[in-house]
């Protein structure tokens, strides 16, 4: 069994990310939109002990304000095309090499890049065309949570636990659309 940990988007914004998955025929168009923290990070019977590292790093993290700023491409590497991250990039990768310590810690084969996937996999002329279609993509919204899911092997994955962030999340906490930074 693996484990992933993601941050979800609102439902306006993952709502708005699947119509562009599905405009460009994405093979993971139906995979709900998320920004990846890790992935397939094998578990080998820690669950508890890795589920009690994640609430203990979240509550190191207070919610924070993300901002979805045009689009970039993994290529000539991946045929991966995405919603790049601006605003809330750096506590993105703060949040992310605390939750890849402990029963979550290995080697990145490449830098952490906050991002949303909109096409994978794609032929490069498709990867580059939809990078253009969306460079003026914008989104802001606010990071409260995380989510811990669980892939057993053949299966496809399953969300375990949405985790609030902070030292005194509320109740209710969850992701919500914020109007334009200087906005509202």
């Amino acid at each position: 069994m693996t484990v992933g940990v993601v941050v979800s988007l609102p439902a306006e914004t993952a709502a708005r990310v699947a119509r562009e998955k599905r405009a460009r025929k994405s093979p993971e168009a139906e995979i709900p939109a998320h920004i990846t923290l890790v992935s397939l990070v094998p578990a080998h019977d820690r669950w508890a002990e890795i589920a009690a590292h994640l609430r203990e790093t979240a509550r190191r993290h207070e919610p924070f304000a993300v901002e979805l700023d045009g689009a970039g491409t993994f290529l000539p590497v991946s045929p991966v095309a995405f919603l790049a991250v601006g605003e809330g990039r750096e506590q993105l990768a703060a949040l992310e090499a605390d939750v890849r310590r402990g029963p979550l810690a290995f080697e990145r084969p490449y830098p952490f890049v906050p991002h949303v996937t909109v096409l994978h996999p794609g032929e490069p002329e498709e990867v580059r065309r939809a990078e253009r279609e969306l460079s003026a993509f914008r989104e802001r919204f606010r990071v409260a949570s995380m989510g811990l899911y669980q892939k057993p092997p053949g299966e496809s994955w399953v969300h375990r636990e949405e985790i609030p962030l902070g030292k005194n999340p509320s109740p209710e906490q969850h992701a919500e659309v914020l109007p334009p930074a200087g906005e509202g």
